[in-house]
């Protein structure tokens, strides 16, 4: 009950905010947004960003702070979607990643040194989407650093995850890890990005690797290396000969693939 008055409180405080950036009935995003806007539309602006995170202090005492940070990082998110706001947007993605944060912090099992990708993956994610939708505001260069400096981060806390807790306790870590790596595989495919393609490649022979080693030390299964080995094998004589049959339909492939976004 007392999550429900907040969340009709700060929604209350979104739409008052919204309110005050209308004038003569009209809405005036562009304006709030123009760095040249006039004192009164910056106050406005204020007003609307800060009022919902008010409500944080006013009720801390009587709601979770991560139900409440989840509440004002979905209305942050609201009005960013409404305003079209980088800014609205990052403050959504600091308030929701953060109340996950606390949540993990709460509990025995996740913290941050059991399980990092718990803590690191959303984080990453969120910068992922964020730079995406404003990327009309980066150059290529930059959206390229951005997005292997959050691969690497979901990647490496994911790896860092197997080490910590081992296969024989946690089997099911590398199967997550294979999972990161075949979704940034596709990602890669369909959005035709190089740092998906060649990351998601690396970080799943990881995941392989990783799975027939703790098969072959705990399970004893040591006949899982030659079979690696000879698909390995037949793998490298089978690209070499499909690479001589169709020599100009794979450097056609290859070009393209240089043509990608970083």
């Amino acid at each position: 009950m007392a999550v429900q008055r907040i969340l009709s409180a700060v929604l209350a405080a979104g739409g008052f905010g919204d309110r005050l950036c209308r004038r003569g009935g009209e809405r005036i995003p562009e304006k709030a947004r123009d760095p040249g806007a006039g004192p009164a539309d910056r106050a406005d602006r204020r007003v609307s960003a800060v009022a919902p995170g008010n409500w944080f202090w006013i009720a801390q005492s009587q709601v979770e702070y991560s139900t409440l940070l989840f509440v004002v990082g979905g209305l942050y998110g609201l009005l960013s979607i409404l305003r079209r706001s980088f800014w609205f947007g990052l403050a959504a993605a600091l308030a929701g990643n953060g109340g996950l944060w606390y949540l993990l912090h709460e509990t025995s099992d996740y913290h941050f040194f059991q399980h990092p990708q718990a803590w690191l993956i959303p984080v990453a994610v969120s910068v992922l989407i964020a730079a995406h939708l404003n990327r009309k505001d980066f150059s290529p260069a930059q959206m390229t650093g951005v997005r292997y400096l959050c691969l690497i981060t979901i990647y490496v806390s994911s790896t860092a995850d197997i080490f910590i807790n081992g296969v024989a306790s946690s089997p099911w870590l590398p199967l997550v890890l294979a999972g990161l790596a075949i979704a940034g595989v596709f990602a890669g495919i369909i959005f035709r990005v190089q740092a998906f393609l060649l990351l998601g490649s690396t970080f799943l022979l990881l995941a392989i690797a990783t799975m027939i080693n703790y098969a072959s030390v705990n399970l004893h299964w040591t006949w899982l290396w030659y079979v690696a080995g000879i698909v390995v094998g037949a793998s490298i004589i089978a690209t070499f000969a499909v690479f001589e049959k169709k020599r100009a339909e794979v450097l056609r492939v290859v070009d393209e693939l240089k043509d990608w976004k970083g």
